[in-house]
Order: structure tokens, then sequence, then C-alpha cells
């Protein structure tokens, strides 16, 4: 199976291309973290597999509409 297909096949089973899926299992799981644990940003960030916590803030809100820590705020 090339890797053109098997997006195509994941794409056409689940509706979306697997970095996306991935994002937004990453961005689900952040959310519960947020929502229950003490960890700062930058560990919630990288437990979920960012490195970079400017990028995962920059996703974070891109998908969520609000930036980690005003979502956090805001429960």
């Amino acid at each position: 199976m090339t890797p053109q297909h098997l997006i195509r096949t994941f794409k056409k089973t689940l509706g979306s291309t697997p970095l996306v899926h991935l994002q937004e299992i990453r961005i689900r799981k952040s959310c519960e973290l947020l929502r229950h644990s003490r960890l700062t940003i930058k560990e919630i960030s990288f437990s979920v597999g960012y490195r970079d916590q400017r990028y995962f803030s920059r996703v974070f809100r891109n998908v969520m509409k609000s930036a980690p820590g005003k979502y956090r705020e805001c429960l």
C-alpha cells in the first residue's frame, strides 16, 4: 500500500487525513488535561506530543478559537 493510498483510504473511512485526525486527538486530550490537571501549558503540550509550546498554542487557538490559558480560565 502506498502512502497516498493509505491517506485516501483513511480519509474515506474516517473523514479526515491521518494528520488532521492526530491533531484532533491531541487537542481533545489537551482540553481534558487543561480541565482536570494542574500541569503547565508547556507540560501539557509536551505530554500530547508537541515539542514546541508556541506551535501547540497556535494549533490549539486555531482549533478551539481560544488560547490554552484562556480556555483554562473559562472553566
